[in-house]
């Protein structure tokens, strides 16, 4: 651009003609680069001819204005240089004809500046050619370096043949400066916007979301889902009245989704993601789309249960799909239904979405050795494959960018070429369609970048109008269709040798084009589109959330205003006997600043008032004001102190403000008393009357304010002016007195006392006897918080070491042990300790357990409740609390901590805190559920834990069932109880067998006589129905009981021989998974073998055929590798032959349900 600073400089505008433009002999367009997609407005040329450059003595010149294309083009001439005074410097200027019409104008435009030798226009000439957006902010462009002023004045012989021409001035005098100007459609509003001072809901109507700093993937996803406008009203139809927004996700979703639909700037999702339980870590870990998406339909669909609109969710995002394998030759068919909430499409090898469909649904034929054992017909050819009896409304389609390459173990990005239609007639997908089933495009989820890196944002057509929009974190435009579908397919990998001839910006757009590509595509079905894409209004989006949303704007509002004043106001906390006498804590009121401090603790008559003064306030006029929100009667009487934070953190008395600093102003009279506050200003309004030589004269029931006040009016108060605080008094205090009463479990202030320090307590602790005469002989002084100490009535102030400001506790007497309050603080000091360390605990019933002896939560509606309680409270005086709430036996409830959707159990011995993060906040107190137990919890703790991994008809999945048992049950006994848990049918119970993985690898088989103490820790406990295995380990019983050295005897052999299955990755050492025995039959060839044991084992085809297979046996104990041998070979061996009992079967392949590194955290929502 030009420069800007024009005060400094000579500008000329010149008289020069313009005219038009000159003829060059070359086509506009072989100056301009043709953009794709983009359609020309108009365009047209001028020429500003220059008759004498020696008359070009300033620095900066001005063209005259032409009009083309409804705006005025000046040219901007800097003769000798802009930015240096080497090179010309030329720039263009735009200004619309009319702009006072529209300040916010624009225009996109392609331009190219030539200056030439006149009358050899054509041949002598030099040209530079641009594009820009021209606005208000950018109004001019051009080119700070057009050509060397030497070059421009001499020409060049040695340059004769190069691109550049020289010695166009060769005269010194005339040159022609011609414009070409190409006017561009801007078809979105955002064409080569620069975006500063960009604002996304002027431009576009709608506002993004800020990325908290790996969050994108989360804002695409909640950017789809609020236009996806019969979702949003789902949402909004989910009771969450008394819920936090920061522990409930259908609240803090429904808050972000109004925000969304009504604010003018991006959303924070801060609140959002603390309802799904995510810290700072979560935030800044990068996760994927497909995996949240599905996590949090899951936490929705529980959270609808027993409302209104329970269901709903699968009316708009479930369809059906059927699994089914057909005979050919016989009428067998066996199938079965599956509801799916998105179809996951292969992307890699195939064109386009109509070929992912066709993939999706290809038959595989079952015959030969593949031939499909039909229940009643024996083995049978087949067909196996998927089709669809439904789809859902809104269909979510998941595209496989990203497979697992087994070579580098590693998930890898496919970058391939893919397409995705606007519409898509999905009938030929359908088991049963007679008429069309079309389905329009309404979302695309990009991903750009590569496995470990990258970026998510979403393309979104919000309505029915065919307009699409890019919402990219906190910012939102307008997209092309080009934009939508070409630039996101992806691109197919060209030859190195062709991308080694690539410049620069051409490989980086080829990079890009490969690595950007959709990865969730959102479609619609056309006969719905219309209602599930109807206007959200306020009327659907409940009323509380509308009204408390609006109050904590105008809150942030008022705040944000308060922070713009806060340099000419002060915030004056005042502090009187009138909130110390109700209120129970530390320090005179409640201190916001604690970490101890928490709403719920305080009523409103516990805080001090509050006013807010000018800074440049007179002293007098601020105490007037005080004194009238007082209703002072008798100025006399009181005092106005300052107070501050010692460096114990406890709030204590300072200095008094003077009186004879009455005329100044309340900043002066702060610096010249020492204390300089910033905004929020601490005082206490010392009322003489509520010394406790004035209150011990009235029955503690007395209405002291009321008393004082018509005695001040009636001028019988003047005897209180004694015990005002004065600086005559040598080493004067004043002491502020406390009273606990451990019969109603309150403590909270009494009075102060004006004294010396030399004076004994005695004349105060009497005056308080005066008003209870049961107060006992412990008193102590609240230090601090940690610190409470024990103090000396019959010592003077200054050996307590008491100081000005300084709070002492007296305490009544306990009149009776068994009172309603449990548990019973008896003393002051352990009052003090529970004010320190309590804590708010939230209880809710565990609402599903398998273990034996936990009552099953059977109603919806179990009583949820909320604790104050100290941290340092013992199980037993919790488990007694939460007993009395829900009226059952406090040694049959269970008290569990739960984290990261985990419980911990709490230890009937240990207490609360040991369940609590080290240096814990409030706002780090986990939820804790209680379960009701059908034996006391002491007994239960003293049971074995046992974990057993059931596994129903794979070696991949397993469910966890724990018992709790005494040490002397037998095996047979825990497969009773597990055969209750499954359950199982009694046909198959006998056939159920136990065995133990150590490390991965096979240990030993538990046989029913083995006893549960047999188990050692280091030991899995797996368990499957394994009849065949079963049987051969009967027979083996038999055969050892017979004392027979020979395993191989006839009724043993019959039936094959068991040998061990184990699954490693590369070395041997690194197992994995499951290890199990495996049968092996005679005759049997080892591809029939692998045929059963992928059969058993659980993996798909594909997968399964990557595994190397091997096998150990124990007379050479060597790996022979069976993975690499030929075909013909693999027929003719017999492992039956060559194996013997318990020998190995190895295979090779990576460890699929390897726990993720600290550095990719799994994705849940905790609450």
């Amino acid at each position: 651009m030009a420069s800007k600073d024009e005060e400094n400089i000579n500008i000329q505008t010149s008289n020069e003609k313009i005219c038009d433009l000159v003829d060059l002999e070359k086509p506009i367009d072989q100056y301009f680069h043709q953009f794709q997609d983009l359609e020309t407005e108009f365009e047209g040329g001028f020429t500003w001819v220059i008759d004498n450059w020696n008359n070009l003595t300033s620095p900066k010149h001005i063209s005259p204005s032409y009009q083309l294309g409804g705006y005025n083009w000046k040219i901007l001439f800097f003769p000798n240089g802009n930015s240096n005074n080497r090179n010309l410097a030329i720039y263009l200027e735009p200004h619309p004809v009319d702009d006072e019409k529209d300040p916010d104008w624009h225009i996109c435009a392609q331009f190219s500046i030539i200056i030439s030798k006149p009358g050899e226009d054509s041949t002598i000439s030099l040209s530079k050619t641009a594009y820009h957006r021209f606005s208000p902010n950018e109004t001019d462009w051009g080119f700070s370096d057009f050509v060397d002023l030497e070059k421009l004045k001499t020409r060049y012989l040695s340059l004769k043949s190069s691109d550049q021409q020289t010695g166009l001035l060769g005269n010194g005098k005339t040159l022609n400066v011609s414009v070409l100007v190409r006017g561009i459609k801007d078809p979105t509003g955002v064409l080569w916007h620069n975006f500063i001072n960009y604002d996304s809901k002027k431009e576009t109507g709608f506002v993004g979301l800020k990325n908290q700093g790996a969050t994108c993937y989360l804002n695409s996803l909640l950017q789809s889902y609020f236009f996806t406008k019969e979702f949003r009203k789902l949402v909004y139809a989910i009771p969450t009245a008394n819920e936090v927004a920061t522990n409930s996700v259908p609240l803090a979703l429904q808050r972000a989704f109004y925000l969304l639909q009504t604010s003018n700037q991006p959303l924070d999702t801060l609140e959002l993601t603390k309802s799904f339980g995510w810290d700072t870590g979560d935030a800044f870990t990068q996760h994927d789309v497909q995996e949240l998406n599905r996590i949090l339909m899951e936490c929705l669909e529980q959270k609808m249960k027993g409302t209104s609109v329970e269901g709903k969710l699968n009316e708009l995002f479930v369809g059906k799909m059927k699994s089914y394998i057909k005979c050919v030759n016989v009428d067998y068919e066996s199938s079965r239904v599956e509801d799916f909430w998105d179809i996951q499409l292969n992307v890699k090898g195939l064109k386009g979405l109509k070929n992912s469909f066709e993939n999706y649904i290809e038959v595989e034929m079952l015959d030969g050795e593949n031939q499909y054992a039909a229940e009643g017909y024996g083995l049978q050819d087949a067909k196996k494959g998927v089709v669809f009896q439904s789809f859902p409304p809104i269909l979510h389609l998941q595209l496989k960018r990203f497979e697992y390459d087994f070579q580098y173990d590693r998930l890898i990005k496919i970058n391939d070429k893919y397409e995705f239609p606007d519409s898509i007639d999905l009938s030929p997908y359908l088991e049963n369609s007679e008429k069309s089933c079309i389905y329009d495009l309404h979302g695309v989820l990009v991903h750009s970048g590569e496995i470990d890196t990258g970026h998510y944002y979403a393309l979104i057509k919000p309505g029915v109008e065919d307009k699409w929009f890019r919402f990219d974190d906190d910012r939102v435009l307008r997209v092309t269709k080009r934009e939508v579908f070409d630039e996101n397919f992806g691109c197919e990998r060209l030859p190195d040798e062709e991308v080694k001839k690539f410049t620069r910006a051409k490989y980086q757009s080829y990079v890009l084009s490969r690595q950007t590509s959709a990865y969730m595509l959102v479609y619609i079905a056309r006969s719905q589109e219309t209602e599930i894409l109807k206007n959200v209004t306020l009327e659907d989006v409940p009323s509380y959330v509308i009204e408390e949303l609006d109050k904590e704007i105008k809150e942030k509002e008022r705040k944000k205003k308060e922070q713009e004043e806060l340099y000419l106001y002060y915030k004056l906390n005042i502090h009187s006997h009138r909130n110390f006498m109700n209120y129970q804590g530390f320090d005179y009121s409640p201190n916001i600043r604690s970490r101890l401090y928490d709403t719920e603790l305080h009523k409103a008559n516990e805080y001090p008032l509050q006013m807010k003064v000018l800074k440049k306030s007179k002293l007098c006029d601020v105490r007037k004001g005080i004194y009238e929100q007082f209703n002072i009667v008798d100025q006399k009487l009181v005092n106005i102190w300052t107070v501050g934070y010692r460096k114990s953190f406890t709030l204590r008395l300072n200095k008094i403000l003077p009186s004879g600093l009455d005329e100044s102003t309340l900043e002066d009279v702060f610096e010249k008393i020492g204390a300089v506050p910033a905004f929020n200003v601490d005082l206490y309004l010392e009322e003489s009357y509520f010394d406790i030589r004035c209150i011990s004269k009235y029955p503690p029931t007395s209405n002291y304010l009321e008393i004082f006040k018509k005695q001040a009016e009636n001028g019988a108060l003047d005897y209180a002016q004694d015990y005002l605080f004065n600086g005559e008094l040598q080493y004067g205090i004043l002491i502020f007195i406390k009273i606990f009463d451990p019969n109603i479990q309150k403590l909270h202030g009494l009075a102060h006392i004006v004294t010396s320090q030399k004076d004994s307590l005695k004349t105060a602790l009497q005056c308080v006897s005066d008003l209870y005469p049961d107060i006992s002989d412990q008193i102590v002084e609240e230090v601090q918080p940690g610190l409470i100490e024990n103090i000396d009535g019959n010592s003077t102030y200054i050996e307590n070491e008491l100081y000005n400001g300084d709070i002492i506790t007296v305490q009544r007497q306990l009149r009776n042990l068994n009172t309603e309050f449990y548990p019973l603080y008896t003393n002051s000091k352990d009052f003090y300790s529970f004010l320190r360390f309590r804590i708010k605990i939230r209880f809710t019933s565990s609402q599903s357990t398998d273990e034996e002896y936990v009552i099953p939560n059977k109603t919806k509606d179990s009583k949820e409740f909320s604790l104050w309680v100290s941290s340092k409270i013992s199980y037993k005086d919790l488990a007694k609390l939460v007993a009395k709430e829900l009226n059952t036996d406090y040694r049959k409830i269970r008290i569990n901590a739960c984290y990261n959707n985990v419980r911990y159990p709490l230890k009937s011995n240990s207490i609360l805190e040991s369940s609590l993060l080290k240096n814990f906040s409030q706002y780090e107190i986990p939820p804790f559920e209680y379960e009701l137990l059908s034996i006391p919890l002491s007994e239960l703790e003293n049971l074995k834990s046992i974990k057993i991994y059931w596994m129903k008809d794979n070696y991949i999945h397993t469910h966890v069932y724990e018992f709790s048992v005494v040490t002397s049950c037998n095996i047979k006994e825990l497969k009773e109880k597990l055969v209750s848990r499954v359950p199982l049918d009694n046909k198959l119970a006998p056939h159920l067998l136990l065995w133990a993985n150590i490390n991965h690898c096979f240990s030993n088989v538990f046989f029913d006589d083995n006893f549960v103490e047999e188990i050692s820790p280091e030991m899995v406990v797996l368990a499957r129905v394994l009849p065949e295995e079963v049987e051969l380990i009967r027979l083996l019983e038999e055969s050892v009981e017979e004392e027979s050295q020979d395993l191989s005897v006839s009724n043993y052999k019959k039936h094959g021989k068991l040998v061990i299955v184990v699954q490693y990755f590369k070395d041997l050492s690194k197992t994995h998974g499951i290890s199990f025995l495996f049968r092996i039959l005679p005759e049997e060839s080892l591809f029939s073998m692998k045929n059963r044991l992928h059969a058993c084992f659980g993996l798909g085809q594909k997968e399964f055929m990557r595994i190397k297979l091997g096998i150990i046996m124990h007379r050479d104990n060597k790996l022979i590798d069976l993975s690499d041998k030929p075909d013909d070979e693999i027929d003719q061996i017999t492992p039956y032959d060559i194996m013997e009992p318990f020998d190995y079967i190895c295979l090779d392949h990576p460890d699929r349900s390897r726990q993720q590194s600290t550095f990719d955290r799994p994705i849940m929502i905790k609450n």
